[in-house]
């Protein structure tokens, strides 16, 4: 089966006298998320472009990063375990991983990546550190949550958001302005190191069971909620802007990335001809979104790939 996977892609081919036109959206969670939170640092290197896994590695480790990056573009073994190791503390703590380590080192073993409890302890305190504006958008996504569910009919912002509570259903009104629904909400209780505390709860599909039943929920993971929303509306936005511009036809969407065909007709000598104004076209920042630092990467090819 894991060779039959592998092929999958490959499978797909554009038909004869076209071609494939990719994007993919790069970081675009990371992204949204700084966005969202108001994370200027984070925001400010992005747009300069720097390495965040890099940076991240030595705030963990107390390096310099022109030198981390040097062993790193060397071939440096150690190196690239540290870069490694700074992606994954990048891409998975922006939604409240713990700081005990526990759930951090059991991701990390599920990429190769072997470190000790108290390595993953470091690495999520580093992050907390780095973006300081992440954890509290946790405090206050729940915050403005349970607000608007003890009170219906108020609405509540919280910079490009807004929660209210309308009839049974919790709702987070998204930048684009669709909202994201909880359906039952409701407060419950939870027990934490210092003592009880009010919690959201709404009707939903467990995991791993699959069952309808009562979901708890956090900061950390209406975080994930609203800054996955909003990389689909982005995602959303691209496709529309591409099947109006009439140069090509969006054929695929998987995760972050679009796929569409192109007529060569125009360009017979030059597949990749167009594919600026493919990236450009998918990377134009939507008018509900300004400020947010969106980066398109692709290629153009007849067999599509990874």
């Amino acid at each position: 089966m894991e060779l039959y996977a592998s092929a999958l892609r490959s499978a797909i081919v554009a038909p004869k006298g076209k071609t494939l036109e990719v994007g993919d959206f790069a970081t675009i969670e990371v992204r949204v998320l700084f966005w969202l939170a108001n994370e200027k640092f984070g925001i400010k290197q992005i747009i300069e472009g720097r390495d965040l896994y890099i940076e991240m590695a030595c705030k963990i480790y107390g390096l310099d990063p022109v030198k981390l990056k040097e062993a790193y573009k060397a071939g440096d073994k150690e190196a690239l375990f540290m870069r490694q190791l700074g992606k994954q503390v990048v891409l998975g703590s922006g939604f409240g991983i713990g700081v005990g380590g526990e759930k951090f080192q059991a991701t990390c073993a599920q990429y190769e990546i072997d470190i000790s409890l108290d390595m993953a302890q470091a690495a999520v305190r580093a992050y907390r550190e780095l973006y300081p504006r992440v954890p509290i958008f946790w405090s206050n996504i729940e915050a403005a949550a349970i607000a608007a569910l003890r009170n219906p009919g108020k609405r509540y912002r919280l910079g490009h958001l807004v929660w209210e509570m309308e009839g049974n259903r919790l709702t987070c009104q998204l930048p684009m302005g669709r909202k994201l629904s909880y359906f039952g909400a409701k407060l419950g209780s939870k027990q934490t190191m210092y003592g009880p505390k009010a919690c959201l709860e709404y009707r939903g599909i467990l995991s791993p069971s699959k069952i309808f039943g009562t979901v708890h929920t956090w900061g950390g993971k209406l975080t994930e909620n609203v800054v996955q929303g909003v990389a689909r509306d982005c995602l959303y936005e691209s496709l529309l802007a591409l099947e109006e511009q009439g140069k090509r036809v969006p054929v695929l969407a998987v995760h972050d990335e679009i796929v569409a065909e192109r007529n060569l007709l125009n360009q017979p000598e030059n597949p990749e001809g167009m594919l600026p104004d493919f990236l450009n076209t998918m990377g134009s920042v939507p008018p509900w979104a300004p400020g947010l630092p969106i980066k398109v990467e692709g290629w153009s090819e007849k067999r599509y790939r990874k």
